[in-house]
């Protein structure tokens, strides 16, 4: 049985018990503008190429500060998984909108133990060069942002992760002590951002654009045991041609680091967001650049399509992106509407990228 035969028989029964869960979520979000709190449990199933079929359960508390019309849903959210190739990760979630979005307020805390690929830095890493590794410990973060005007923020925030690699094999790259961050350790990071966003919506935008430039900045004198920055320019637009609910969405990722950045801070091609079809952090470096648009289908019966394609690269500095490999990724996929209130779904996607291929199962649309 292929994968994506195996996956969609062990998928379509769990998207059933999805959507019927879902409905009193709907049904409160359609009934009440203030939108008191609800709790809602549901299974989380998913897949990757790098952790093979993962399944779990989340719990949903929702609820809207302000009317409807004015005020974005907030949401507490407790989350945990395990997968095929034995990793394991759970989280606690606050996302709050204050009334009218003039502030919001996100802060999360995470554990994970992760055995990962690893293939060498640079865009002629060989498959050869695979060799993998366990990655686990906490983390926590938090993001204050302010509306300064009708569709501009900023914002600001911390992260930090206390890292620990283990299960190294002999004698690879790994374990040569030549990889920056093979021996793990603490990332504590500050964080600013400005953006201009006019989405419809947060979830699955049908209209609006947001372009989004961040700054971030690690370093010992606030705990790091690692000194560098990180910058990224994320713009995205959305389109609905004749006024349906046919959608086109494009996207252009531009990220870059400095200074002594380990390698699992470095710029990566392939994740489920973004160019689907390569195992994430197949290939990884300083500077990096993605680019992908996607046909997305009305749904009918709560059952939609899209189609997606992309292409990426990285390089070791801004002069060497003539000299980079260009990375292509092609796919389909299927999207199972769970609250159509909130635009809410899973998604099903199988990409292929340059001499590999991918099955994706997640929550949402990928940008």
């Amino acid at each position: 049985m292929s994968a994506m035969a195996y996956c969609a028989r062990t998928m379509l029964p769990l998207l059933f018990s999805l959507t019927a869960g879902s409905w009193c979520v709907e049904a409160q979000l359609r009934s009440d503008s203030t939108l008191p709190p609800r709790v809602t449990v549901l299974p989380v199933v998913g897949s990757a190429p790098e952790t093979g079929f993962q399944y779990g359960a989340t719990v949903l508390r929702l609820y809207r500060l302000g009317p409807a019309v004015d005020t974005r849903v907030s949401q507490q959210q407790v989350y945990a998984i395990y997968t095929a190739h034995s990793q394991a990760r759970a989280f606690v979630q606050l996302d709050r909108w204050s009334l009218g979005n003039e502030w919001r307020v996100r802060a999360r805390g995470e554990y994970q133990r992760f055995p990962l690929p690893f293939y060498g830095i640079g865009d002629a890493a060989p498959w050869s060069a695979e060799e993998w590794y366990t990655s686990s410990g906490p983390s926590a973060q938090l993001l204050v942002q302010r509306r300064i005007a009708s569709a501009l923020f900023v914002g600001g925030g911390a992260r930090v992760n206390d890292v620990r690699i283990r299960d190294i094999e002999p004698g690879r790259a790994l374990g040569t002590g030549t990889v920056l961050g093979a021996q793990g350790g603490t990332v504590a990071q500050l964080q600013g951002f400005v953006a201009r966003d006019t989405r419809d919506h947060i979830l699955a935008a049908r209209q609006g654009q947001l372009v989004q430039l961040t700054a971030t900045l690690a370093g010992g004198a606030i705990g790091s045991d690692y000194d560098f920055g990180r910058f990224a320019l994320d713009a995205r637009q959305f389109w609905s041609p004749g006024q349906g609910e046919h959608v086109i969405a494009a996207q252009l990722l531009l990220e870059g680091t400095s200074g002594r950045a380990p390698f699992d801070q470095l710029v990566q091609v392939g994740s489920d967001t973004a160019l689907r079809g390569y195992t994430r952090g197949r290939y990884r470096d300083r500077q990096g650049a993605n680019a992908q648009v996607e046909y997305r289908s009305p749904y009918v019966r709560r059952v939609g399509l899209v189609a997606f394609a992309g292409a990426g690269m990285v390089a070791p500095s801004l002069r060497r992106f003539d000299q980079a490999k260009m990375f292509p990724s092609v796919g389909v996929g299927l999207r199972a509407l769970l609250v159509p209130a909130q635009r809410a779904s899973i998604r099903i996607d199988y990409g292929r990228g340059r001499g590999s291929s991918g099955l994706y199962v997640a929550l949402n649309e990928a940008f």
